[in-house]
């Protein structure tokens, strides 16, 4: 498996994690992490940034490599929101259009929960991590 998409993913999952808590429909917002997220977003979408995916300075490749990184937001927004009937059919859904949009066919239903209890608990551990620093800053 190439290591491009999950770098993308766990990239653009802590960025979600982090827009999560600056949006102001949110139960948990918090202005302690705006300078957090601006400073995020520009690493990651600046013109100038090499930083997603190692991209070269070519402003094609960075459009590209924002584009990709839009488009994977938007994913996990979709897979981190409520479900619509099922929660673990649409969890192993979502996996196996993950693999299928990298050219694989996965079709075991434990290795697509697996899956995609993994990147719930990546979001997890990141807002566990963003809760731990609004206590401490509380302090």
């Amino acid at each position: 498996m190439r290591k491009w998409p999950l770098f993308l993913y766990r990239e653009a999952n802590g960025l979600l994690a982090v827009m999560h808590r600056v949006d102001p429909s949110s139960d948990d917002r918090d202005p302690l992490f705006e300078p957090v997220f601006w400073e995020y977003e520009r690493i990651i979408f600046s013109e100038s940034s090499d930083h997603v995916g190692e991209l070269s300075d070519h402003p094609i490749l960075r459009a590209a490599g924002r584009q990709s990184m839009t488009a994977a937001l938007q994913d996990l927004n979709v897979r981190i929101g409520p479900p619509m009937g099922n929660r673990y059919e649409s969890a192993r859904e979502w996996s196996r259009n993950w693999f299928a949009g990298i050219g694989h066919n996965e079709m075991n239903p434990v290795r697509l929960e697996v899956f995609s209890r993994f990147w719930s608990n990546q979001y997890t551990a990141v807002q566990n991590a963003l809760e731990a620093a609004v206590k401490l800053s509380r302090k």
